[in-house]
């Protein structure tokens, strides 16, 4: 038994360290600061890095601007990574708007379907709004060969349902896609028909192997989330792994768990399940008896990763029974469970 990490807090979440771009094993890849922004760029370039701390620097839309100038010049770019993160600690602001992000989008029509990988970082951007999320929306129908996006809003909260829809009109027209990673941890404003209208986004990409949804004490999300959520995924016969996090999204009970889970049984190629409803309070017995019935249905699984952590109304029959289920799963090769309290345990 080992213990797990204390509870995270919005500030800890602000304010960790910049997301690291990885190295990528590309011919010509051009690594970009705020002084070799307006650098010549080659016709040969074929992936762009520009990582930017809100700690330490400032950016604005004309930032972004020329930026985007620099995505114009280029034809053959398959790669671009985007990091613009800022601080609610320091009290930081990005000082770039949904113009900035115009601006950008402007760019990501010219590469059109040149564009294989998109990652974009701008946690606590708070001046990031439902009209920015409109203008994403819309640059991604031009990415047609695009097979890996990353965007990260958490903390952004200014964003609403209206907003989400906004990006989930453009994002099933990504046929193409075969890794979805989407965080909208802390956007407070998001609910039930927000992330209904991305599970019906997801009913389109019949190619997705991998999906990341981040969804971290998001207060106002209940039951119906779930349930549109998994409508979309169970059609999604190429999923191999999935990582649902609805921590401390308190509002959710074992009828929204139920409800996934009953969708979830269609995901016959599954290999990899990370699940985090710790701080879940109201999910009780009926939830976690749900959820093992459906993961030993799972033929292809793996690797199993719930976090379960201070759902206070789960009985320990009930975490028993759950531990039987994943037992009968003989494909099985690695098992985490985070319990009741700060117990975790891994099999």
């Amino acid at each position: 038994m080992s213990k797990s990490l204390p509870e995270q807090t919005k500030q800890n979440k602000c304010h960790n360290n910049p997301t690291e771009i990885p190295h990528h094993n590309h011919k010509y890849e051009l690594n970009l600061t705020l002084k070799t922004l307006g650098s010549q760029v080659t016709q040969r370039t074929d992936a762009i890095a520009f990582k930017f701390d809100a700690n330490r620097q400032k950016i604005s839309d004309k930032t972004l601007m020329i930026l985007t100038k620099t995505i114009k010049s280029l034809t053959r770019v398959r790669k671009i990574d985007l990091s613009c993160k800022g601080s609610v600690i320091s009290n930081t602001s990005l000082l770039f708007t949904d113009q900035g992000l115009k601006y950008l989008g402007q760019g990501l029509d010219r590469l059109g379907p040149s564009l294989r990988s998109l990652n974009l970082y701008f946690n606590c951007c708070d001046n990031i709004t439902d009209e920015g999320l409109y203008v994403l929306g819309e640059s991604l129908k031009s990415l047609s060969s695009i097979q890996s996006l990353t965007l990260d809003l958490s903390c952004c909260d200014k964003i609403t349902n209206k907003g989400l829809k906004n990006l989930a009109d453009g994002l099933q027209r990504l046929r193409s896609l075969k890794s979805l990673n989407l965080d909208f941890s802390e956007c407070n404003e998001i609910q039930d028909e927000g992330i209904k209208s991305l599970g019906k986004s997801l009913k389109t990409l019949n190619h997705l192997q991998s999906l990341e949804l981040h969804f971290w004490v998001c207060e106002k999300v209940e039951d119906k989330a779930l349930k549109g959520l998994g409508e979309g995924m169970k059609r999604l016969r190429s999923l191999q792994s999935i990582h649902l996090n609805f921590e401390d999204c308190r509002e959710i009970t074992d009828q929204g768990l139920s409800d996934l889970c009953e969708n979830l049984k269609k995901l016959g190629s599954l290999q990899s399940t990370i699940l985090n409803l710790s701080g879940c309070n109201q999910i009780e017995d009926q939830g976690v008896k749900s959820l093992g019935e459906c993961l030993k249905t799972l033929n292809s699984l793996q690797s199993i990763n719930l976090e379960l952590s201070c759902c206070k109304n789960i009985p320990d029959q009930g975490f028993n029974d759950l531990t039987q289920c994943l037992n009968t799963i003989n494909s099985l090769q690695s098992i985490s469970l985070g319990l009741t309290g700060q117990a975790t345990l891994v099999i």
